[in-house]
């Protein structure tokens, strides 16, 4: 779902810039939609933008309560605590993604063999 809310976000830039819009629009920010608002779109484009505003906001719904899921369970594991605590840029999402990939870390005879895994 992540990867279809990067490509509406995407058909959205790319239909801003055919119209002629200035670059740097933040349409998934209030003051990014507040400025679409207010741009001059063609009816066509118009439409399409609103099309895609839609669809970004359709899929923030259905990604939250995942979010919500997977930062609930980074709270309780005590290696996507270490995870996020550790290295920066790892948030609960990622230290999940990541634990799921490796399983448990005690298989591994050294760390150069987790990082090669």
């Amino acid at each position: 779902m992540i990867d279809q809310r990067t490509a509406w976000l995407q058909r959205l830039q790319a239909q801003l810039f055919h119209q002629g819009a200035p670059p740097g629009l933040k349409p998934r920010t209030a003051a990014g939609r507040r400025e679409l608002a207010t741009l001059a779109l063609s009816p066509a484009g118009r439409e399409v933008a609103e099309l895609c505003v839609r669809m970004l906001d359709q899929l923030d719904r259905e990604l939250a309560p995942i979010d919500r899921a997977l930062q609930s369970f980074a709270r309780r594991q005590p290696g996507c605590r270490a995870l996020t605590g550790r290295l920066y840029g790892v948030g609960a999402v990622t230290a999940t993604a990541i634990l799921a990939e490796l399983g448990d870390a005690r298989r591994f005879k050294s760390s150069d063999d987790a990082v090669r895994h």
